[in-house]
């Protein structure tokens, strides 16, 4: 593998994450009436950073499962805890297309 080869991959990944940041902020956004969806980070944490609590987080659960058509089950959900573990769950496990 070249450089460029390597380059290539490189900002493919960065792409698709940042594709799936961009969507699950605003799915973030809309579901707390942020009028700023720039308080939205990667290591946001969703307890601590954005507030969201037990049916706040059930309910982006079902909207994250909506938008990248991936099933979540409870025991994956209890290990998402920052916007980044989401985005790495949705590019092992869903359709980002």
């Amino acid at each position: 593998m070249d450089i460029r080869s390597a380059d290539k991959i490189f900002s493919s990944t960065n792409s698709i994450d940042d594709e799936i940041f961009l969507r699950l902020k605003m799915i973030i956004a809309l579901q707390l009436l942020l009028d700023d969806d720039n308080i939205v980070q990667r290591d946001s944490a969703f307890n601590e950073d954005l507030m969201i609590d037990s049916l706040d987080l059930i309910e982006l659960v079902i909207s994250i499962e909506d938008e990248f058509e991936v099933e979540i089950d409870d025991n994956a959900a209890s290990e998402l805890k920052t916007v980044q573990d989401v985005i790495d769950f949705v590019k092992l496990n869903g359709d980002i297309s």
